[in-house]
């Protein structure tokens, strides 16, 4: 449970980023589905109870963020 508490307010966190930087880009709409996708994937793999799963997603969602910034 404590992994889901950890989880939660980074996916939080990249949502945010995920719309904030779709509209700083030429491909926002793209960038957008994208950073939805994986942030829909680490929800869906958190909720199955699959939280090393979900912690690597959310590392990969991190390194898309950072390289979309």
């Amino acid at each position: 449970m404590s992994r889901l508490r950890k989880i939660l307010p980074a996916t939080a966190l990249a949502v945010s980023l995920m719309f904030g930087l779709g509209a700083c880009t030429a491909t926002g709409a793209q960038l957008d589905a994208a950073l939805h996708e994986s942030v829909v994937a680490i929800a869906e793999r958190a909720n199955a109870g699959d939280y090393p799963g979900a912690l690597a997603e959310l590392a990969l969602l991190d390194r898309d963020v950072s390289a979309a910034s």
